[in-house]
């Protein structure tokens, strides 16, 4: 029996517990608090254990609900069935902790995903300093928790270089699987048809999506500020889908600069997004400096997926933007430089031939990052052959 530990999954985890499923006779369990299955279901062959929903709510909450999932997991890998081997997600980061010791006592393999890089990701978020105990003790563990695991698996070579820090000469223990996006899902419906686009008025516009997390850590006052630049041109919208600690101020400063040209909605029904996804044609990404080696921003690969052009908000050394130059898939652009994101945004209207092109690009790149990648997690856990994957040929 293997076990799959990830308190707050997407998709995105509901195909790597599929494909475990899928490789074979041996029974799977996932242990999670909320699984996102917006286009697919969990195959009725898993077992899935409920616990507790992750929260973002405010601080507190995240602790609360982080830390009584964290105890959840504990007392379920310490008394239950012994699994061949465990993979665990740093989401919480708590629960890997508790995981090594208990594995390591009861002898079962440990396998580490590192989706967000901890305590990296608080610094980034101004929520701890370096010089903090705390940021010390935390990073002391993890040398520990990052040894004990048999493979450490990160979304990406700026990560895996992070995650290197603590594992000084073995390289090999790190695995870097990107994540994907299913393109079929993302179906990309004729503009004039689009129910999303009818009812905003969007029909006649270049319309810069940005649909997620309004994070505090994201650069999204300079996506505002080429709005204001650019308030006076009728042919360019800006929509902004979903909530998050900066909405709030961003909303501050359409109402402020009283911008037309700015529509703010909230999140949207799962079925719903493929119709959002259509109505843009570039899709904004931001990842702010210092976070380049700790997370990838997963609406990457959705944008892609729905042949956005991407507009990368992002510090060059960052995976983001080595993926926009690698696959010619959009525009990079240092953060905090809102003359330059609004010049970018003005180019792509005056030359519509330029844009199409960069669409085409990042929709054909998306084919390098689909859910056969889902496999690659089963090949290094399972040794199992890539005539197994499913049809497309191996994952990018």
């Amino acid at each position: 029996m293997i076990l799959l530990i990830n308190q707050f999954s997407t998709p995105l985890f509901v195909d790597v517990v599929n494909a475990f499923q899928e490789s074979g006779k041996e029974e799977v369990t996932y242990f999670t608090g909320k699984a996102e299955i917006a286009r697919m279901k969990i195959n009725p062959k898993v077992r899935v254990l409920r616990s507790v929903s992750y929260s973002r709510t405010n601080l507190p909450s995240r602790f609360f609900t982080w830390m009584t999932f964290t105890v959840h997991v504990a007392f379920h890998v310490a008394t239950a069935t012994k699994p061949s081997a465990i993979v665990v997600v740093t989401n919480p980061p708590f629960a890997p902790w508790v995981v090594s010791v208990l594995a390591k006592w009861r002898a079962v393999p440990f396998y580490l995903v590192v989706y967000d890089l901890y305590p990296d990701v608080l610094v980034q978020a101004g929520l701890l300093k370096t010089r903090n105990p705390v940021y010390r003790l935390w990073q002391k563990i993890n040398s520990i928790l990052f040894a004990r695991a048999r493979k450490v698996f990160t979304l990406s070579e700026s990560m895996k270089a992070a995650v290197a820090r603590y594992l000084p000469g073995a390289d090999q223990d790190i695995v870097v699987i990107h994540n994907w996006a299913d393109a079929t899902y993302i179906a990309v419906p004729d503009r004039h048809s689009n129910p999303f686009v009818v009812e905003h008025k969007l029909d006649r516009k270049l319309v810069v999506l940005y649909a997620g997390n309004m994070g505090l850590t994201h650069d999204l006052e300079s996506l505002m500020q080429a709005a204001v630049l650019l308030k006076e041109n009728d042919g360019i919208h800006f929509v902004f889908v979903g909530n998050g600690g900066k909405r709030r101020r961003l909303e501050e400063i359409r109402d402020q600069h009283n911008l037309g040209n700015v529509l703010f909605l909230p999140s949207v029904a799962a079925e719903d997004f493929p119709y959002v996804l259509a109505a843009g044609d570039i899709g904004v990404v931001t990842l702010g400096k210092g976070a380049e080696g700790i997370s990838v921003p997963s609406k990457t690969y959705v944008s892609m997926a729905a042949g956005l052009c991407l507009l990368a908000i992002a510090p060059e050394e960052s995976e983001l933007a080595r993926i926009v130059k690698r696959y010619d898939a959009g525009v990079m652009i240092e953060p905090n430089n809102p003359v330059k994101v609004a010049g970018c945004i003005l180019h792509l209207n005056e030359n519509r031939d330029v844009l199409e092109r960069l669409k085409a690009c990042s929709r054909q790149a998306s084919q390098h990052f689909t859910s056969r990648n889902a496999y690659r997690y089963v090949e290094e856990l399972k040794g199992l052959p890539a005539s197994r994957w499913p049809p497309g040929g191996q994952a990018g």
